[in-house]
């Protein structure tokens, strides 16, 4: 007999002896449950439900864990996303605006804010929470862009500050349309900051000597 059809006997007798081995478990595990009452039948059966019924309440809990963790990174990063976006125009602007370009550092803020709403419409049925918070950070960069125009600014691109007081009322008005809209109460609630600023800034003297930033 040559080496390999020793090493295939020496398998096949391997494999064999599992077999019985497996077989003797069977056989022993029937005898057992034979043995049993039905009430201890009743007891088996119903202690391996539970633990089965553990293993599925342990899983989703695993499962739950992860999709909040899931979520809160997602929305999480989508504030966090838009702030750091808010002020980067912001500081862009204010950059151009200091190279004496304020009429381009106007131009390029509006194109901003004209592109996240582009943005945010496009993500409206996909992803309809980041869409909305696009949304609110365009309306803020809006009427910030609008204030500098006359208010905040050394040299603004609008001189009178009637004129400048009607375009932040428009900006309020389509705030005001939006939120009946929408039946938001957020945009409702953003109207009215914004028409709180307004006051405020319309009822300030000299305030065109101040920088924003």
């Amino acid at each position: 007999m040559s080496d390999s059809e020793k090493q295939e006997y020496r398998d096949s007798r391997s494999l064999q002896e599992q077999v019985d081995e497996l077989h003797s478990r069977v056989v022993s595990l029937e005898k057992k449950m034979s043995a049993m009452t039905a009430h201890e039948a009743f007891s088996y059966m119903k202690m391996g439900a539970v633990h089965e019924e553990k293993g599925i309440r342990t899983a989703s809990s695993a499962d739950d864990g992860i999709l909040l963790e899931s979520k809160i990174g997602e929305y999480g990063l989508a504030w966090l996303g838009n702030i750091v976006l808010f002020f980067g125009i912001i500081f862009l602007t204010q950059y151009i605006t200091n190279l004496h370009y304020p009429l381009a550092a106007t131009i390029t803020g509006y194109l901003s804010v004209a592109g996240i709403l582009v943005l945010s419409h496009s993500l409206r049925k996909s992803y309809s929470y980041i869409s909305r918070i696009f949304g609110f950070f365009a309306q803020l960069l809006f009427f910030y862009l609008t204030i500098r125009l006359h208010f905040f600014t050394v040299h603004p691109i609008i001189p009178w500050k009637g004129l400048a007081i009607v375009l932040l009322l428009m900006v309020i008005g389509i705030q005001i349309f939006l939120a009946i809209k929408k039946k938001s109460e957020f945009y409702a609630g953003l109207a009215l900051i914004m028409s709180i600023t307004v006051a405020v800034i319309s009822d300030t003297t000299h305030i065109e000597h101040v920088c924003f930033l």
